[in-house]
């Protein structure tokens, strides 16, 4: 196992040339950055993809098959998303591969995992959690892949009329919402605070003890359920980091608002969820890197 953090370059360039079944991690805004920047690393390598186990494709037979797991956080005790496709695919797969994930609990289940699986885990919380655990598997130290991403690239995307048709319905009601955030922004100019100061705390089984501004805009959530493809992944991350962009300020118990505030070069304020994974990411990838992010948590 390593002990030192890896470049996910490295990594990947092992699947240069080869087709792989690739499961993005369902969720928000946040999730549409991994994935986006996901598909530009499967395109830099020559990896090709097939879209498996997230609506409207579902799950499949993928006996032999080289499989990969979107990053993210949702291998823990909130969320059983990523656990379930794992236990789905473990024995059977040829290679299963987890990108960069928060994990917490599930010891049985990482305890189950063969030398056919590599864990990346994107901090030292999980990654010394997971080495204890999956004592089979190759465990792995690497960043959120967001911090590999283009944001200016992702920021200029807009979707094709090809892109746009079959999914209009979907996407009208991402339109509604977007609208009702621009208007939201647009209003908070007229009160007591600042629009150039955004306030992003997370709602959810994951939200931390923090008392939420009268102000806030959860932009991760508002924004991220349209993830079913590559197209829409990007619709939503472009939209997410244009909507970054406006502030000048950001406080925040979203990570990756927290993230993509940081490398947009925003002032940013980042606050804890309800367990370590924020701090762990904090102290790993971004303390040293970006002196713009301000620790505002409790030690944990």
């Amino acid at each position: 196992m390593d002990t030192e953090p890896i470049r996910i370059d490295d990594f990947l360039r092992g699947l240069a040339g080869q087709r792989v079944q690739y499961c993005p991690n369902p969720g928000n805004a946040g999730d549409a950055l991994i994935a986006v920047a996901t598909y530009d690393l499967f395109r830099k390598h020559g990896i090709e993809y097939s879209l498996v186990g997230s609506a409207p494709i579902g799950p499949r037979d993928l006996a032999g098959e080289v499989v990969i797991y979107g990053g993210g956080g949702s291998l823990n005790n909130y969320f059983q998303a990523a656990a379930r496709f794992v236990e789905r695919h473990l024995h059977t797969a040829k290679r299963l591969i987890i990108l960069p994930q928060t994990i917490a609990g599930h010891e049985e289940l990482l305890g189950s995992l063969g030398s056919n699986v590599d864990v990346l885990c994107r901090e030292r919380i999980s990654y010394e959690h997971a080495r204890s655990n999956a004592r089979r598997a190759r465990v792995h130290l690497c960043d959120d892949l967001v911090f590999d991403l283009d944001l200016q690239s992702a920021m200029r995307h807009r979707p094709t009329l090809r892109e746009w048709l079959p999914r209009r319905r979907r996407w009208m009601a991402n339109e509604a919402q977007f609208a009702a955030l621009r208007l939201k922004k647009v209003l908070l100019d007229h009160g007591s605070v600042s629009r150039t100061v955004l306030h992003c705390f997370r709602g959810g089984p994951d939200r931390p003890d923090i008392r939420v501004p009268a102000d806030n805009i959860d932009v991760s959530a508002l924004l991220g359920r349209a993830l079913h493809t590559e197209a829409e992944a990007r619709f939503t991350a472009g939209r997410f980091l244009r909507f970054l962009a406006s502030f000048d300020t950001i406080h925040a118990s979203r990570l990756h608002v927290a993230i993509a505030g940081a490398l947009l070069g925003k002032a940013v304020h980042m606050y804890p969820n309800r367990f370590y994974k924020n701090q762990a990411v904090y102290e790993f990838s971004l303390k040293e890197r970006f002196p713009n992010v301000i620790w505002m948590g409790p030690a944990q």
